[in-house]
């Protein structure tokens, strides 16, 4: 699933991020009925990019059987110099919203 993720951010990202392993925290969730996987990390540019940025990231697969279709739902934040624990909370609420419709 972290490779997953790393290949979304890199097609779709303005700027490239990566997943620090050593930071990786797993577990299942329950989405609003529908057993879900989720991983908090933290992510970065790589090296080579001249810069330093990074921030927390939470990323959750969510199996719609319904739709038959499997969705990655990513939220990121870059916040540099802020406390960063109630923009984490506004982004899990965001995601808390998502449903299988259909």
């Amino acid at each position: 699933m972290v490779a997953w993720r790393n290949e979304m951010a890199e097609a779709h990202y303005t700027e490239p991020q990566v997943v620090v392993p050593e930071e990786l925290l797993e577990r299942l969730v329950d989405l609003n009925g529908i057993p879900s996987y989720e991983f908090q990390s933290q992510w970065r540019n790589p090296p080579d990019r001249g810069w330093p940025a990074g921030g927390p990231l939470i990323t959750r697969v969510v199996t719609c059987d319904s739709q038959d279709r499997t969705y990655l739902l990513d939220a990121w934040l870059y916040a540099p110099g802020k406390e960063k624990y109630e923009y984490m909370i506004q982004l899990e609420t965001l995601l808390n919203t998502f449903k299988c419709l259909g």
